[in-house]
């Protein structure tokens, strides 16, 4: 998936841990070009669902994905 993000031009970055006011993950534009931020302390399931959100709004058509993970990014959420 995180290949997926860099066909699009898109950098994925944690967050730096341990601010009490730390940000909350998602997407952003620095400088003209779209970053995703991860918060550290998410569970891996979390970050991987985050990732899935964000990507289904994206635009896909001009991306080559498996069958597999088009299927698995046009599931619903249970």
């Amino acid at each position: 998936m995180i290949e997926v993000y860099e066909k699009l031009g898109i950098e994925i970055r944690q967050l730096p841990s341990g601010s009490q006011d730390s940000p909350k993950s998602g997407m952003a534009k620095i400088r003209g070009k779209k970053v995703f931020f991860l918060q550290p302390d998410l569970a891996l399931e979390e970050k991987i669902e985050l990732l899935k959100m964000h990507l289904k709004d994206e635009n896909l058509d001009e991306i080559y994905l498996t069958p597999f993970l088009r299927r698995w990014l046009d599931e619903e959420e249970a």
